[in-house]
């Protein structure tokens, strides 16, 4: 028994951690027992890992756009930060003329 108690929580444990890599890498991880392609089970499997893949793909596609969002309101501020230092420096060279 304690063979078998410890086999299985390595395996526990080697699976997370895996799982862990892969999310890390921008992979979504779905998980399908054996038991669950069964004829009995098949049909529900299938819809419940297509209907994962769909929300998976709608969080992708929404993370893209927010990381687009981000990079578009750093250009924006750059831009405006860029600005106020020239307005600043054509100031201070302006009072130095005088």
């Amino acid at each position: 028994m304690d063979f078998w108690t410890a086999k299985i929580a390595r395996n526990q444990e080697r699976d997370q951690e895996v799982w862990r890599q892969l999310e890390a890498k921008g992979w979504y991880v779905i998980i399908v027992w054996e038991c669950e392609l069964k004829k009995k089970q098949f049909e529900e499997t299938i819809y419940r890992v297509e209907k994962e893949i769909i929300v998976n793909g709608e969080t992708y596609h929404k993370e893209i756009e927010d990381r687009r969002y981000q990079r578009k309101q750093r250009r924006i501020e750059l831009q405006e930060q860029k600005a106020r230092q020239e307005a600043l420096m054509a100031e201070i060279k302006e009072s130095h003329k005088v």
